[in-house]
């Protein structure tokens, strides 16, 4: 008994000594990494924790990151690796962190469970000490660049941002710099395309802006902002790792996973512009004189009718259009409209409007004037000027309508000289009038007294319209009543057709910019979700059709999909939106300005 009480308590000190020497394993089996050392205050970074599977039985606390850190999001994966028919399960969190203060911080140990992590310090510095334009690895970069040449106080400038990026962008946005000193405006849409830059192939998204100074001197724009999510292969883990497939056997376009969203959240990173500075002048003609800068100024104008006929008193029509090419709506001019010999002048109205052009935005002033004669003969209209300065030569100019003149006739009783040839006649028949005995009155009750019996009727018959009158009020209330009705579900169309219409516009920009880069999984998945939105306006063409089914055909008959090229499917969806946007003119709307000299 004594052999088996020492055998036993050597069996438990041994147990004991065994667990004493596992412990300080299991307490750092929580393996923990940054993406960069060094962070610029106000940007995010990730933590990432990872543990075996078996170690794992508990989330991590994250409790002590708070003193240091604000947390911006959570998220977590899970890998499996089979090497040698050995299978091993990891699973890992990422945290994405933003520093409360600058400095050298430490990341201190994490624990989840039984398991703990490494302590990780990093550097957190101003944004300035950091080069901007690039993210730390690299792999994103983003560049602002203007046209060269002289800027003036409220000029137009074209301003590019390009982005460049060896990664898989998962999502991004931009931030853009806001000021008083500027106006930054967005124009057109993104333009994605594919370079190669070192012998590595990127994606390049080129966005435009037009940047207008609203002060003389030195304008500053500041960095542009942009925050991306990227791919991260070393976390992705999907659902067909864990069955022992290749990581590529589910590959999606644009390098992720069918399921890869589910299971890795990706990369978060930070990339700033470099700051650019411009040197705007004031106006330079110094004076308080209207000042238009832009890159082309016209006037033009037509009549209504096209062939009017001037006479005496009728008015006619004319419209005047003010275009100015790079400027906006605020800085074009007035006209002058006033009185002229032989002729008075009334302006109607007045509208604005701007529309895009390859080369920039053009500001458009319509000017409807009334003409009315008041003579016979021929009148001059003079000429109109407006002064603007021409930011290509750095000049000033004169945009010009040359004076017309017009031929009046007289009008119908009007002589050569514009008096009315009836005047003389009408002034002798109201001073006959004038002096003609009026009748009595017992002459007018006596007529009263005669027709007594046709006055009753009149009076019956007031009533009755009266009457009827009251009846149409109220039969067009409950009219209305009903068409309120109708209004509300004709409302709720309209909106599920701006909802359609706003799906359209995103599957038709994803389908362009996959056909640019030969993608045939992106173009064929874009274009099958327009054409199942589509079909609710009677389908597609038969061309359109036929691509889209030989796309089918080589995407799943295990063809190379590398041989397909893009350019005909775009050349035939662009030639189905024309003809598309060509049929649905007759709706357009009404109120827009229309151009005075059609191409």
């Amino acid at each position: 008994m004594t052999t088996q009480r020492i055998m036993k308590s050597a069996a438990a000190i041994a147990m004991i000594a065994i667990a004493c020497a596992f412990q300080p394993s299991m307490a750092s089996g929580l393996r923990s990494s940054v993406n960069t050392t060094q962070v610029r205050f106000g940007d995010q970074f990730e933590l990432r924790l990872t543990a075996d599977s078996s170690a794992a039985t508990a989330a991590p606390d994250l409790t002590p990151l708070r003193e240091h850190f604000q947390i911006l999001g959570t998220g977590q994966s899970s890998r499996t690796n089979i090497i040698n028919g050995r299978r091993s399960d990891s699973f890992s969190w990422v945290i994405t962190l933003t520093p409360n203060e600058k400095g050298r911080l430490t990341i201190p140990a994490i624990t989840a469970g039984n398991i703990s992590s490494d302590p990780v310090t990093i550097e957190v510095v101003d944004a300035g000490v950091l080069p901007t334009g690039a993210s730390a690895a690299g792999e994103i970069s983003i560049d602002v660049t203007v046209d060269p040449g002289t800027h003036y106080v409220q000029e137009e400038i074209p301003l590019t941002v390009r982005i460049d990026s060896g990664a898989a962008i998962r999502q991004a946005t931009l931030q853009e710099p806001s000021s008083s000193d500027f106006i930054l405006t967005q124009t057109g849409e993104d333009q994605a395309s594919r370079a190669t830059r070192n012998g590595r192939e990127i994606a390049v998204i080129e966005r435009h802006y037009l940047l207008k100074p609203q002060k003389s001197g030195a304008v500053t724009l500041p960095p542009l902002r942009l925050q991306a999510t990227l791919d991260d292969p070393s976390g992705r883990s999907s659902i067909f790792d864990q069955m022992g497939f290749p990581s590529n056997m589910m590959r999606m376009p644009f390098g992720s996973s069918l399921l890869d969203d589910m299971f890795n959240s990706g990369r978060a990173v930070t990339v700033r512009s470099k700051p650019l500075t411009l040197e705007i002048k004031p106006r330079p003609t110094g004076d308080d004189t209207w000042f238009l800068p832009a890159k082309r100024v016209e006037l033009r104008s037509n009549w209504s009718p096209t062939n009017p006929k001037f006479r005496v008193g009728e008015a006619v029509t004319r419209t005047i259009q003010l275009f100015a090419l790079g400027a906006s709506k605020e800085q074009l001019p007035d006209i002058p409209v006033t009185n002229i010999d032989g002729a008075q002048l009334y302006l109607d109205r007045t509208n604005d409007d701007s529309a895009d052009t390859p080369e920039g935005t053009a500001a458009i002033r319509e000017f409807t004037v009334s003409i009315v004669p008041t003579r016979a003969g021929e009148v001059s209209l003079p000429a109109i000027d407006v002064k603007w300065w021409d930011t290509s030569s750095d000049t000033e100019r004169v945009a010009s309508l040359p004076a017309q003149i017009i031929s009046v006739a007289a009008g119908a009783g009007v002589n050569a000289g514009g008096v009315n040839a009836n005047n003389a006649s009408m002034a002798a028949t109201t001073t006959k009038a004038r002096t003609t005995d009026s009748a009595p009155a017992r002459a007018t009750a006596s007529w009263a007294k005669e027709h007594a019996g046709w006055i009753v009727l009149l009076s019956l018959a007031v009533i009755a319209l009266i009457a009827g009158a009251l009846l149409m009020i109220k039969g067009s209330r409950k009219r209305n009543t009903r068409k309120r009705g109708l209004d509300a579900g004709e409302s709720k169309q309209i909106s599920d057709r701006s909802g359609r219409d706003k799906v359209l516009d995103q599957r038709a920009r994803a389908f362009v910019q996959a056909c640019k880069a030969n993608d045939l999984h992106s173009a064929y998945s874009a274009l099958s979700g327009w054409i199942t939105a589509e079909s609710t306006k009677g389908g597609v063409s038969p061309a359109l059709a036929g691509e889209f089914a030989a796309m089918e055909r080589q995407l799943y008959a295990g063809a190379d999909n590398t041989a397909w090229h893009g350019k005909r499917a775009l050349t035939l969806f662009i030639k189905e939106k024309q003809q598309r946007r060509a049929s649905s003119r007759n709706g357009a709307n009404r109120n827009s300005i229309p151009a005075l000299y059609p191409a």
